[in-house]
């Protein structure tokens, strides 16, 4: 004679199971991603430019270990202060060269200028850094 599970405990059971399931699958995956797939990225510092009156710095970081590098471009106060402002993926110049140029208008603007990009994008166009009001344009170069 077979006993009948009551179709709550069935389920509740069910669930347990695609839980566990779920948990040993993220784990899985982490620890190949980590051991196997995960790019090895590395981050050097390219470039800063220090705003005219020397409160703020302007800091391009690439990052590398993918085919192609990523720029970051942070602002940066002399108290450490630190807001991300943009990103870029692909960047080029005519020639190949990779090439992005940052620039100080005044104290309180920021221009970030480049010819070509897969990827440029402002994080932060309008911010405060330190108690500094900053501007960042992007400016694309024929």
């Amino acid at each position: 004679m077979s006993k009948r599970i009551p179709l709550r405990l069935f389920i509740l059971r069910a669930l347990l199971c695609l839980c566990g399931l779920a948990a040993v699958g993220t784990i899985f995956v982490q620890g190949y991603s980590t051991f196997f797939g995960a790019p090895k990225l590395s981050h050097q510092l390219i470039a800063t430019v220090a705003a005219p009156g020397g409160h703020l710095t302007a800091m391009l970081t690439r990052i590398s270990g993918a085919e192609d590098a990523g720029y970051l471009v942070d602002v940066t106060a002399p108290d450490g202060e630190t807001e991300r402002v943009a990103n870029f993926y692909g960047v080029r110049r005519n020639g190949g060269a990779a090439g992005l140029d940052m620039a100080w208008r005044g104290d309180h603007t920021l221009e970030l200028r480049y010819q070509r990009a897969t990827l440029a994008r402002l994080d932060q166009s309008d911010l405060t850094v330190a108690g500094q009001h900053v501007i960042v344009q992007l400016k694309p170069q024929p």
